[in-house]
């Protein structure tokens, strides 16, 4: 899946239509409109309590690591969905969210955000790992899946 920004910066009336009025839209940092982005994978998120309910992209932005951008950001222009993602759904104390990833993204994620360690020393965790040799094979397998417009995933 490919998706190609749209908007740097969640609108009023995209806040409310996601149902989230208290929240206050920021500019979504390392993106440029136009371009099209691998998508790594999916996230769809309930979450009343912290105002992140919608649908998200993880992707590897312009700039620092790997994020998670809301989708109304983006349109879709390759919408074929990646043969190596696995579907998870879980209920935690943040609310309830399904996604798809590739299995060893999603194990590298869930483990970041269950991971007690204080940030700093979380970020030099996610950071490492987004070096390694795991992530790199993951992200040239995607690559490779989507490098033909017309390839049948």
């Amino acid at each position: 899946m490919k998706v190609r920004c749209i908007s740097d910066y969640v609108t009023p009336e995209q806040r409310v239509a996601l149902g989230r009025v208290k929240y206050q839209g920021v500019l979504a940092q390392g993106l440029t409109i136009g371009r099209e982005y691998l998508v790594l994978g999916l996230s769809f998120i309930a979450d009343a309590d912290r105002f992140q309910t919608g649908s998200y992209v993880l992707i590897q932005p312009d700039v620092g690591a790997i994020a998670s951008y809301e989708l109304c950001l983006f349109e879709i222009p390759d919408p074929r969905p990646s043969r190596y993602w696995r579907v998870q759904a879980r209920r935690d104390e943040a609310g309830e969210r399904v996604t798809l990833y590739p299995p060893d993204l999603l194990e590298a994620t869930t483990i970041a955000e269950d991971d007690p360690r204080n940030g700093e020393e979380l970020d030099e965790a996610w950071f490492a790992y987004l070096a390694s040799d795991e992530y790199e094979r993951i992200w040239t397998m995607l690559q490779d899946e989507f490098a033909a417009p017309d390839s049948p995933v």
